[in-house]
């Protein structure tokens, strides 16, 4: 859902992956990027954002419970 999201926004795929892999990837702060979903998402953008954060921090808490290191049980 997410991806089908950013893809709809033009962002390109190779960073969409980016936004997919990386921890705390910075180009939710892109301007281009928070102009569009912000045109997009109309009033619901910040609680978009929120729950991006919070799916981010569940996860976090997730990988710290399985012990995951990059992806791998450590």
């Amino acid at each position: 859902m997410l991806a089908a999201f950013l893809i709809s926004a033009d962002v390109p795929e190779e960073e969409i992956q980016k936004f997919l892999t990386v921890q705390n990837y910075e180009g939710w702060q892109r301007q281009d990027l928070v102009r569009t979903l912000e045109k997009r998402l109309g009033s619901s953008y910040k609680v978009y954002m929120s729950e991006i954060k919070t799916m981010n921090k569940l996860m976090e808490v997730l990988a710290e419970i399985l012990s995951l290191k990059n992806g791998d049980l450590d």
